[in-house]
């Protein structure tokens, strides 16, 4: 009996311990499990995170390759020493050099493209910079200027008498509606109510808040602001944003409008011009010399007694010939104004805005074009008087330059390898030396404005050195 106690005590013990290390074994699978799945997530988040690094990485890159098409643009202005500004300038027709070019030397560096809108092409994308003074500046068109643009646009479902009037009004200073207009008893009545802004526009964007103004009407069709028809942009209601499918880039005001156009009022020599009513006779006779005959001047000299509003009065001095008004017109001004705000560059406006200078007209404005297409002769506006009548010219004499100061950078960036952008729109004014900054944001929101392999342009880059770094 005590045997068989024995035997069972240790059959127990043994039973005991097999079932001990079964529960020993389970506990240990299951910390294997606990630690397996404890590095599964770790080498999870590690590798997320991994990635998000890298996307930092090549998006900081892409914001300092588009940087650094930002001070190549200025480095190009800085450049450029004509006088006058025509539609083939180096910051204007510079394809091969913007266009997919490296950040320094190193062949692992980023690349950036400078974009422009070509408004006579809209298949393919364009390279340079974009001159502000080829634009109409909102805050000094006149009303038929605006609607003459606003036909030209030919928007559905837009009245254009109540978009210039509320244009208008929202930059006037007082709060009396015009006839088709818009002041705070409208904008305070709106479900999200604020006040009319009765000052100047201070970006173009800001026309959003102008009553009738949607971003249809601000953009177009062209919703990346690229210049190019994208397929997106011509598929109808397919794919965003809106458009009608006829295969031609509709663009919005924003591609004609500006509120950055200034120039002082001074010669090509970078003296300040004479007034013609007020000036001194000495200082007028030394000033023309040069440019045409005494007897000429005397005859300007005379004649100014009647007083002269308009630069184009100068026609109408006995012998005055169009020859003799081209070389004298940039030494000239009827108004003491140091800085002319508003001028449109004739040299490189698109056929839109020339439409809707006053005493222009669609037929005269495809004549411009197509003469400044054909003469290098744009030094000042007098060429002008080689397509327009003497009445025409009279009428947009004092809305016209040859130059241009202020300037857009569509800047976009790459990364030395992978994907990713950055884009960046600045806007310089080389008034000043050196050039200053006006304005600055990022707009990489918009999208890539082409393919990135496009941009990248791996077998056309070339190799440049950007000033400061």
């Amino acid at each position: 009996m005590r045997a068989l106690r024995k035997h069972n005590t240790r059959h127990q013990a043994r039973a005991a311990w097999r079932s001990r290390r079964g529960t020993i074994l389970v506990a240990v699978l299951w910390i294997l499990v606990v630690l397996t799945t404890v590095a599964l997530t770790f080498g999870s988040q590690t590798r997320v995170e991994l990635l998000i690094a890298n996307a930092g990485v090549r998006r900081a890159a892409a914001l300092a390759a588009a940087r650094s098409g930002v001070a190549r643009a200025l480095a190009e202005l800085a450049a450029d020493e004509t006088v006058w500004d025509g539609p083939d300038e180096s910051w204007r027709r510079a394809d091969d050099r913007l266009h997919a070019a490296r950040v320094g030397a190193d062949e692992q560096a980023g690349t950036f493209s400078l974009l422009r809108d070509d408004h006579e092409n809209d298949t393919q994308l364009a390279f340079g910079l974009q001159d502000e003074a080829s634009k109409l500046n909102v805050n000094t068109a006149t009303r038929p200027e605006l609607v003459a643009l606003l036909v030209q646009l030919s928007f559905p479902d837009v009245s254009v008498d109540d978009v210039a009037d509320a244009i208008l009004d929202w930059r006037d200073a007082d709060d009396q509606p015009r006839a088709y207009g818009a002041e705070n008893e409208y904008y305070l009545s709106l479900e999200r109510p604020y006040y009319a802004k009765n000052a100047p526009f201070e970006t173009v964007e800001e026309l959003l808040m102008v009553r009738g103004i949607n971003q249809r009407l601000l953009t177009g069709e062209d919703a990346n602001r690229n210049g190019v028809l994208d397929p997106n942009e011509r598929d109808g209601d397919a794919n965003p944003p809106e458009d009608n499918g006829d295969g031609t880039l509709d663009r919005g005001l924003a591609a004609y409008l500006t509120v950055y156009s200034a120039e002082p009022d001074v010669a090509a020599d970078g003296r300040p011009r004479l007034n013609v009513n007020t000036a001194a006779a000495t200082a007028l006779r030394n000033r023309l010399s040069e440019r045409i005959e005494s007897q000429l001047i005397e005859r300007i000299i005379d004649h100014r007694a009647s007083g002269m509003n308009n630069i184009a009065d100068l026609l109408n001095v006995a012998g005055m010939t169009n020859d003799a008004f081209k070389r004298i017109v940039d030494l000239l001004t009827v108004a003491e104004q140091p800085l002319r705000i508003g001028l449109v560059n004739v040299n490189t406006a698109p056929e839109a805005v020339l439409a809707a200078l006053p005493g222009i007209d669609a037929t005269a404005a495809a004549a411009l074009v197509a003469h400044r297409q054909s003469t290098p002769e744009l030094q000042t506006i007098g060429w002008l008087l080689d397509v327009l009548t003497p009445e025409q010219f009279r009428a947009v004499a004092d809305r016209v330059t040859t130059r241009s100061y202020q300037f857009t950078i569509d800047a976009v960036g790459l990364p030395p390898r992978g994907a990713g952008f950055a884009r960046l729109q600045v806007v310089v004014d080389r008034s000043a030396t050196p050039a200053r900054i006006l304005y600055w944001r990022e707009i990489s929101h918009l999208g890539p404005p082409a393919p990135l392999n496009e941009l990248r342009g791996t077998e056309t880059a070339r190799t440049l050195t950007v000033a400061g770094r």
